[in-house]
C-alpha cells in the first residue's frame, strides 16, 4: 500500500512532463496539417488535460481527509453531547480514557478526590513544556489516574485525542500533526508500539514543531522491559519510541507524603474506607485504589479510579 502512495505523485508528475511535452509538438503537426490556430487548440487541450490531472489528486486528496475524519469519528474518545473532538477539561468521566472502576459495596460511584503524587508537579511541567511523556509503573499503580490528572491540570484547553484502538491510531496521529494545541494520549503504549503503529517520526514531527503540542503515554514496567531487552528487528521501531520519550517512574507503594495526603482526605467514602480495609478481591483493588496486602501504603491510584 505504501508503494501505490508514493507511486502516486510521481505519476502524477510524469504525466505533467508528457503533456508539456505535447505542447510542445503538437502546434508543428497541427499547422503542418492545415489547423490555422494549433496553438489556441494544444492550450485547449492542455488546460483540460492538466485540470484532470488536478482534479483527480484533489479529489484522493479529500477522499483521504474524509476517511481521517471518519477514522476520527469512530477511533478517538468522545463525550457525550459534543460533537467535536473533546478538550481536556470536557472530559469529566475518567473510564473513557481507559481509567476502570473499582467495586465497593455501599458507596457511591462519584469521582473520589485525588491524591496528588509526588511526580505530579514534574509531569505537568514536561506536558507543558511540550514533551513526550512516558509514565512507567506496575500494574495498578495508579500510572492512568496520574497521568490523567497531570493532563488536566497542565493543558486543560488542549484538544485531547485518545485513539481507543491502532486502528484508529493513524487518524489521531495525522490529526495531531496538523493541529496546534492539542495532546495525544496512549494509555498502554505497547498496544501502539506495533507495524503500522506509533513511529519515531511521528513523535519528532508532533513535539519539535513548537505548536502546543504534547503525547503522554503510559506503560507498565514489565511491558517496558520486555521491549528494552527485546533487541530484535521486530522492535527497532518500538524501542526509538520508548527512547525518545521522557521517562517518569511511578511507585507502587506510596511515600510517606502521599500517606498523609491521603489521610487528610479520609473523610471522602471511598479513600476513608480503602485506608482501613484489608480486604482484596481477586487482586483488583477495594476502595480508593490503596491496595492492602497487608500495607495500605501500595496504591493505585489513591481513588475509586485503579488502572
Amino acid at each position: 500500500m505504501a508503494r501505490s502512495r508514493r507511486g502516486g505523485p510521481i505519476l502524477g508528475s510524469l504525466g505533467i512532463v508528457c503533456l508539456l511535452a505535447v505542447a510542445v509538438t503538437l502546434p508543428a503537426v497541427l499547422q503542418a496539417v492545415g489547423v490555422k490556430t494549433p496553438s489556441a487548440v494544444v492550450a485547449g487541450v492542455v488546460v483540460a488535460a492538466l485540470g484532470g490531472v488536478f482534479t483527480d489528486q484533489a479529489k484522493n486528496h479529500f477522499a483521504r481527509a474524509k476517511g481521517n475524519r471518519n477514522a476520527m469519528q469512530e477511533g478517538c474518545v468522545r463525550v457525550p453531547g459534543i460533537k467535536r473532538l473533546p478538550l481536556v477539561r470536557e472530559v469529566d468521566d475518567p473510564t473513557l480514557v481507559g481509567i476502570r472502576r473499582t467495586w465497593l459495596p455501599d458507596v457511591g460511584a462519584d469521582v473520589p478526590p485525588y491524591v496528588c503524587r509526588d511526580v505530579h508537579h514534574r509531569l505537568v511541567g514536561l506536558l507543558r513544556s511540550g514533551k513526550f511523556v512516558l509514565l512507567v509503573g506496575d500494574r495498578l499503580s495508579g500510572t492512568t489516574r496520574t497521568a490523567f490528572e497531570a493532563v488536566r491540570a497542565a493543558v486543560p484547553e488542549h484538544t485531547l485525542i485518545a485513539p481507543t484502538a491502532v486502528d484508529s491510531l493513524r487518524a489521531g496521529v495525522e490529526h495531531v500533526k496538523a493541529s496546534s494545541n492539542t495532546v495525544l494520549w496512549l494509555d498502554q503504549l505497547d498496544q501502539y508500539l506495533v507495524p503500522g503503529g506509533l513511529m519515531f517520526n511521528d513523535v519528532q514531527h508532533i513535539v519539535s514543531a513548537g505548536r502546543g503540542r504534547t503525547i503522554i503515554a503510559t506503560l507498565s514496567t514489565s511491558n517496558l522491559h520486555r521491549l528494552q531487552n527485546d533487541t530484535s528487528r521486530d522492535t527497532i521501531e518500538a524501542r526509538r519510541v520508548i527512547d525518545a520519550a521522557g521517562l517518569v517512574n511511578l511507585a507502587v507503594r506510596l511515600s510517606d507524603d502521599e500517606m498523609e495526603l491521603a489521610r487528610e482526605l479520609a473523610t471522602d467514602e471511598h479513600i476513608g474506607e480503602a485506608l482501613a480495609s484489608a480486604r482484596v478481591f481477586g487482586g483488583r483493588v477495594l476502595g480508593s485504589g490503596v491496595r492492602v496486602r497487608p500495607d495500605p501504603g501500595v496504591c493505585s491510584g489513591v481513588g475509586m479510579w485503579p488502572a
